[in-house]
C-alpha cells in the first residue's frame, strides 16, 4: 500500500513501492527476493535491465553493493550527458546504503570503496536526504570531482507520480545531474552521442547510398568531421536489417607509400572485427587489395538488401600518396564499388567514404582522379547557430547551469 498523502499514483506505483518497503525493511540485497525486487524497482525507473548482478557486502556496516547491467541509454530526453548515458554502456554499480544517510565525507568514502573504472556509480539511500544535506552534497561533489548519483526516499516517492518510465528516467537525471561534478565537452576522442547536435542533412548525405551520396568529405580542423563520421555508425550500422557501417582512422597509413598498401590487411582486419565478410585463415598481412575487395563485393552481393559503408577517416595523406601513384588504389575501390551498383544503377551496396581537410576536396581537381560520378563532395562547416546555441546550452541547463533568452539571431 501507497503512503498516504501522496498524489494520484501511476500505474505499477504500488507494486514498485511494494518492492522498496521490502527491502528497507529487509536491509538487506543478499536475500533470494533482492534480485527481482530490484530489477522491478530500476524498470520502474525507467531503465531496461537485463541484468542484476549477485549483490557483495561492502563494510562492517552492512552496506552493499552490486552491478546492474541495462540496455544503453543513447537518447538524450532520458540522460543528456555521456558519463550515465552512452559511455556507462549499461553498466551501473549500485551502492546500497542503509539507516540515515551519511555525511558527504562518509558517502564519498563509500563511493569510492565499491567504484571501478568501467561503471557510472547510483547511491541507493533507503531513507531520505533532507535538501540542506542534499546542498551540501552538490558542494562537496563538486569541490573534490566526484560524480554519483543518489537515489533517495524523497526522490523515489516523487517519481511514484508520473506516468511513462522514459519520463519517469529522464527526470530522475534531471532533478540529479546539478549535485555532482562533470564536465560533458571534450576536444579529443570518441564524443558521446547526446553531444551531437544537427547535421541532418549532412547525416542523410553521409549514409545515403544513391546518387546523393557523399563519397568526399572535407572541411577545417574541429569542425565535427569525425563526430559525424562516429554518428553514422552508432545510428546505422545495424547488422539485424543487413546495414553495415564501419569507421577506420587511415592517418597512418597515408605516411609513405609502404603502408598505403597495407589497406588491404587493415581493411579485413576491420571488417572481421565485425564479423562482416568470410576471409580464409591463411591470408596475412600481404594479402592484395583486390582480393580483399573482391571477397567484400561477394559477401555484399550475397543478400539482396545487405549494404556496406566504409568510413575511412583522415585519408589527406593517403589520397595524395595514391594520386602520385596515379590512384591505383583508389580505382580499386571504385572498381569494388562499380560491382556492387544496385539494380537501377542509381547508387551503391557498397561505399567507401574518405573524409579530411580540405586536402581532400582538392583531390577532385587532379586530372586523373577516379571520383567522377561517384557523387558530390560534402562540405563540413561551423553548426548551424541553433544547434550551437544548443549545444552550449542544453548540456550545461542539465548540470544546473542558467541561461537568460540566447537568441541565434544575435550572433
Amino acid at each position: 500500500m501507497l503512503p498516504q498523502g501522496l498524489p494520484a499514483a501511476t500505474e505499477g506505483a504500488a507494486d514498485a513501492y511494494g518492492h522498496w518497503a521490502e527491502i528497507r525493511q529487509n536491509k538487506t540485497l543478499l536475500a533470494n527476493s533482492s534480485p527481482a525486487a530490484l530489477r522491478r524497482l530500476f524498470e520502474f525507473l525507467g531503465f531496461e535491465v537485463e541484468a542484476v548482478e549477485p549483490a557483495q557486502v561492502l563494510d562492517r556496516a552492512g552496506h552493499q553493493y552490486l552491478d546492474l547491467r541495462t540496455r544503453i541509454l543513447h537518447d538524450r530526453q532520458q540522460c543528456p550527458v555521456g558519463r550515465f548515458g552512452s559511455e556507462a554502456k549499461g553498466r551501473y554499480r549500485v551502492l546500497s546504503v542503509w539507516g540515515p544517510p551519511p555525511d558527504p565525507a562518509e558517502l564519498s568514502r563509500l563511493v569510492a570503496k565499491c567504484s571501478n573504472r568501467d561503471s557510472a556509480v547510483l547511491v541507493l539511500l533507503w531513507e531520505a536526504l533532507p535538501w540542506p544535506q542534499s546542498e551540501e552534497l552538490g558542494l562537496h561533489c563538486r569541490r573534490e570531482g566526484l560524480s554519483f548519483l543518489v537515489f533517495d526516499e524523497l526522490l523515489f516517492l516523487y517519481l511514484l507520480t508520473f506516468g511513462a518510465p522514459a519520463r519517469r528516467l529522464g527526470l530522475f537525471f534531471q532533478l540529479q545531474l546539478p549535485f555532482v561534478q562533470l564536465n560533458p565537452y571534450q576536444v579529443s576522442g570518441k564524443i558521446p552521442s547526446e553531444m551531437f547536435f544537427g547535421r541532418e542533412q549532412e547525416k542523410r548525405r553521409l549514409v545515403s547510398h544513391q546518387a546523393d551520396g557523399a563519397i568526399i568529405v572535407y572541411g577545417g580542423r574541429q569542425l565535427g568531421k569525425t563526430m559525424l563520421l562516429h554518428q553514422a555508425v552508432r545510428e546505422n550500422h545495424c547488422p539485424e536489417e543487413e546495414r553495415y557501417v564501419v569507421f577506420r582512422d587511415i592517418y597512418q597509413l597515408g605516411r609513405d607509400i609502404q603502408n598505403i598498401n597495407r589497406l588491404a590487411y587493415e581493411l579485413m582486419q576491420l571488417c572481421r572485427s565485425q564479423q562482416i565478410g568470410e576471409w580464409p585463415a591463411s591470408w596475412r598481412e600481404d594479402i592484395t587489395l583486390r582480393r580483399v575487395l573482391e571477397q567484400l563485393t561477394k559477401w555484399v552481393l550475397a543478400h539482396p538488401q545487405r549494404t556496406l559503408l566504409v568510413l575511412l577517416d583522415e585519408a589527406d595523406e593517403l589520397l595524395e600518396q595514391d594520386a602520385a601513384n596515379d590512384f591505383a588504389l583508389v580505382s580499386e575501390l571504385r572498381r569494388a564499388m562499380d560491382s556492387c551498383r544496385t539494380k537501377d544503377e542509381s547508387g551503391t551496396r557498397l561505399k567507401i567514404v574518405f573524409s579530411g581537410l580540405h586536402n581532400v576536396q582538392r583531390t577532385l581537381n587532379l586530372p586523373s582522379q577516379p571520383f567522377v560520378q561517384l557523387g558530390k563532395p560534402m562540405n563540413i562547416g561551423p553548426l548551424e547557430p541553433d544547434q550551437g546555441i544548443a549545444l552550449v546550452r542544453t548540456p550545461l541547463e542539465s548540470l544546473g547551469f542558467c541561461f537568460g533568452q540566447l537568441d541565434a539571431a544575435d550572433g
